[in-house]
């Protein structure tokens, strides 16, 4: 403490009353610094009592030191507020307000005359508390010793005490002082920050275009942001708009002015918001935008004082939004908004699947279709997707990679599949593009009354998502995604070779038919060969060669490759086989208007898998490639030959004979459910006998398999 005249006393106790001169030494550090050369002054106190101050030699704060009386009592203590109260009141009326300083300037030297008055007044605030601490001091003491020590501790430790027990003349005491204390805040801020972006704001805001910015920023962001958050979309009217915009702006200049509570709670609004799909770059769109706005509607002088806060406040703002999406939380939302948008897109494409009618056009055709009115390119690809089952399966593979539960690079390989398997239409990447808004306004026309802006941005990231997956594939998948397909050779693989019956005089017949019948034919297989995970090795003419892992797989391609050209008759319109053919039997096990195709398969156990570095494909060779070559040619158009060990190494596989049997494996109507028994039990197989190949030693026992559902085919007439 300081004596009176201002050295320390470090033996003084403000709550002793063992003082030489008989008097408690009260003192207060303000938190106002001043110049060296701030005055000394003195006040008299009520009472008679001398208020000292002067500046500390031990910092730049103000000293006050107050005597007060020994043994004050209680009417005392309510005559000292009165006459306090009264004091600030005259204090007030003869202070001298603010005047325009520089902000480099200190306070207290640039308003000595206003200092002295808030000094004065929380001197007197402060010498309550010391009367009252006296007073109470001394009722400890006549309540004997036994509670003396802790009650004193008490009120000596714990301000909140005090302040618990203030009289009514006290409260409005410090009321006063409170009221001054916030006037003066706010000629602070007017004078010290009126260069802020809070200052800004509150102009902006009290002024007659602060709803009308709120409302054209919210305009703004829905014209430049493809996503808003169906939080701010349901407000009911432009004054919500406008009110949460207000909010929000606030919200964020208030945590500005608190840095430490700031850079806590600004990433976690950040992670918060991803979860409605609000990303850091939406963030920067906005600050753009408001940037772009605030000089349009705030007042150009306000607006040239507050631009430099304003650029530091978005700065630090983003700075913190995008550390909290980056964030485990930020990651913990975003899976969450993704997860709840998968939801809404397999359900979209489920209502949009159920609305589609065999007989009317798919929503796919109708894509198409309207692409062709404005680029005649689509016309070659409406006529094949013209067929509602080709649209169906198309559509149906979208849907499959929306619903896929897998690592993201198990999809991209997908895609990529997907993407090579569409070499076959001869479609440039840029019209797989160029799709994307026929897709979405297909989707639209089709979904009607349950479309909306939220349903229309996950659709349409799902469709832009599609296109540069496809071609993806279509450049680069074919010759990487393909390959990781392709048997290696250091285990016993499949491979088969397929043929049609009496191409030759086919395309003498027709050559503009068998043109549209073979393209439609390759379609057809590639799409098998891509369902069931083989390897197209080669194609030559109308002939294919593919690999697959084992003789399983092989025989699904096969058999898959048999039905679906049964389905997809007339394979092209005006087709119609020759009357002189190979296989006979039950002619509803036939449609002449759809190609025959022979398949020899071969399970191979004596081949080799070579890698060409030209075409960057696998090759195979071997006696086992051979012998598969030669037992194509021996089948007839729509049977399918296998040697006998083949057929041995197929019934020697469980999944044969117990995983369930698709329809697309057993039905002319691919419509009917999953069947649980095994794929045996929908192959109708018969046992040729031995047959001299070309080329091959010793004579081959084959066996002749079809699907069931067309195991009235016959053949005996064709390999006798």
């Amino acid at each position: 403490m300081n004596s009176p005249g201002g050295k320390a006393d470090k033996k003084s106790n403000p709550t002793s009353r063992k003082e030489s001169v008989g008097h408690n030494l009260i003192s207060l550090e303000t938190s106002f610094t001043t110049s060296p050369d701030t005055p000394k002054f003195s006040e008299s106190a009520p009472d008679g009592q001398v208020l000292r101050g002067g500046v500390s030699p031990y910092n730049e704060g103000v000293v006050l030191t107050l005597a007060v009386p020994p043994t004050p009592d209680k009417s005392n203590l309510v005559k000292y507020a009165e006459n306090f109260r009264q004091r600030i009141q005259e204090t007030r009326k003869k202070s001298v307000p603010f005047v325009n300083t520089p902000q480099d300037e200190t306070f207290a030297g640039a308003n000595n005359e206003r200092m002295k008055f808030l000094v004065n007044l929380k001197s007197m605030t402060e010498s309550l508390q010391g009367e009252r601490r006296v007073y109470e001091a001394e009722l400890v003491e006549t309540l004997g010793n036994g509670s003396a020590s802790s009650t004193h501790s008490g009120f000596a430790e714990d301000s909140a005490c005090h302040y618990a027990r203030l009289n009514e003349q006290e409260l409005l005491v410090m009321k006063e002082f409170i009221d001054e204390s916030q006037k003066m805040s706010a000629i602070i801020r007017k004078q010290y920050i009126r260069d802020s972006a809070s200052a800004a704001w509150s102009h902006l805001l009290t002024s007659p275009n602060g709803g009308e910015f709120c409302s054209t920023l919210y305009e703004k962001l829905c014209q430049n942001l493809s996503y808003i958050p169906d939080y701010i979309r349901n407000l009911k009217d432009e004054e919500q708009v406008t009110k949460h915009y207000i909010n929000v702006i606030s919200k964020a200049l208030e945590l500005y002015e608190n840095p430490h509570v700031m850079i806590d709670e600004l990433p976690k609004i950040a992670a918060w918001h991803l979860g409605f799909g609000v990303s850091s770059d939406a963030f920067f769109v906005m600050r753009n935008i408001f940037m772009e706005l605030l000089p349009e509607y705030m007042d150009p002088k306000v607006y040239e004082q507050s631009k430099k806060d304003w650029l530091k406040f978005w700065r630090l703002v983003l700075d913190l939004m995008v550390s909290g999406t980056q964030s485990e939380e930020g990651e913990r939302y975003h899976a969450m908004f993704e997860k709840n948008n998968q939801k809404v897109l397999l359900a979209t494409l489920k209502t949009i699947g159920e609305k589609q009618e065999e007989g009317k056009p798919h929503v796919i055709t109708k894509m198409l279709q309207n692409a062709a009115k404005d680029d005649p390119k689509y016309e070659k690809f409406v006529t094949n997707f013209t067929k509602f089952r080709n649209a169906k399966r198309m559509y149906d593979s979208f849907t499959d990679i929306a619903s896929k539960q897998m690592m993201i690079e198990e999809i991209q390989l997908y895609m990529n599949e997907l993407g090579a398997r569409h070499i076959t239409y001869q479609v440039p990447t840029d019209m797989i593009l160029n799709i994307v808004p026929y897709m979405l306004d297909s989707y639209r026309d089709c979904l009607g009354k349950g479309w909306n802006p939220n349903v229309e941005e996950i659709m349409r990231r799902f469709c832009s998502y599609l296109a540069h997956g496809l071609t993806e594939g279509m450049d680069s998948g074919k010759n990487k995604g393909e390959n990781r397909r392709a048997p290696d050779g250091s285990s016993p693989f499949c491979i088969l070779f397929t043929d049609v019956e009496s191409s030759t005089d086919l395309w003498q017949k027709n050559p503009t038919v068998m043109a549209e019948a073979v393209k439609e034919h390759h379609r057809i297989i590639r799409t098998i060969i891509a369902q069931n995970e083989a390897y197209e090795v080669k194609t030559a003419g109308d002939s294919f060669i593919i690999a697959a892992r084992d003789i399983l797989v092989g025989l699904k391609v096969a058999i898959a490759i048999q039905l679906e050209l049964m389905r997809q008759a007339p394979i092209t319109p005006g087709f119609k086989m020759l009357d002189n053919v190979q296989g006979g039997g039950d002619e509803a096990a036939w449609n002449p208007s759809t190609l025959r195709v022979r398949i020899g398969i071969e399970h191979c156990t004596s081949a080799t898998a070579t890698y060409d570095t030209v075409h960057k494909r696998y090759d195979y060779y071997g006696p086992s490639i051979n012998q598969c070559a030669r037992i194509e040619t021996a089948a007839a158009g729509g049977q399918i030959l296998m040697s006998r060990e083949s057929f041995r190494a197929l019934k020697a596989i469980k999944e044969f004979h117990n995983e369930p049997c698709p329809a697309l494996l057993r039905s002319l109507d691919e419509s009917e459910k999953e069947d649980e028994r095994g794929f045996d039990k929908f192959v109708a197989m018969r046992d040729v006998g031995e047959l001299k190949l070309k080329g091959i030693k010793k004579p081959v026992r084959l066996a002749s398999l079809v699907p069931l559902c067309l195991a009235d085919r016959e053949f005996s007439d064709f390999l006798v």
